[in-house]
């Protein structure tokens, strides 16, 4: 018997994002909104970087981006991350963990309910890595 379905091809944890993603009424909150926006009730995905495994500005470049982001900081942009955001749950997942993931957690603050007096020793609940970013 021969299985002409699509799901033997795609790795696990595109599986997921799409079933979370595509399979539920997410709502996409971009990294500046989610700091202001109250969360939503449905899942959602929060977009926390958007370049290539080394960021803007990149190590060693010296090219007009790199060079613009040199000069203004905000121009900048941390490495490529997902995070699903399960408000029922109260879990947030990340697609790749990076070399930011400091800055990172900052953004997806709204979507979780840190301690108020310490330091959050669980701020994800899952990570799926689908390469090394390593620049």
């Amino acid at each position: 018997m021969t299985n002409d379905s699509a799901w033997p091809r795609i790795g696990t944890a595109a599986a997921v994002l799409l079933l979370l993603v595509a399979g539920t009424p997410a709502e996409r909150i971009a990294a500046g909104e989610a700091a202001t926006a109250p969360p939503p009730e449905t899942p959602y995905v929060v977009v926390i970087g958007t370049a290539q495994d080394g960021g803007i500005p990149h190590a060693a470049c010296d090219g007009p981006y790199c060079r613009a982001a040199r000069r203004s900081p905000e121009r900048g942009r941390l490495i490529a991350s997902l995070a699903i955001v399960l408000p029922n749950a109260q879990e947030v997942h990340l697609i790749d963990v990076t070399p930011d993931i400091r800055p990172q957690l900052d953004r997806l603050r709204s979507a979780r309910r840190p301690p108020t007096d310490g330091v959050d020793r669980s701020p994800l609940d899952g990570v799926f890595l689908t390469h090394a970013h390593i620049g």
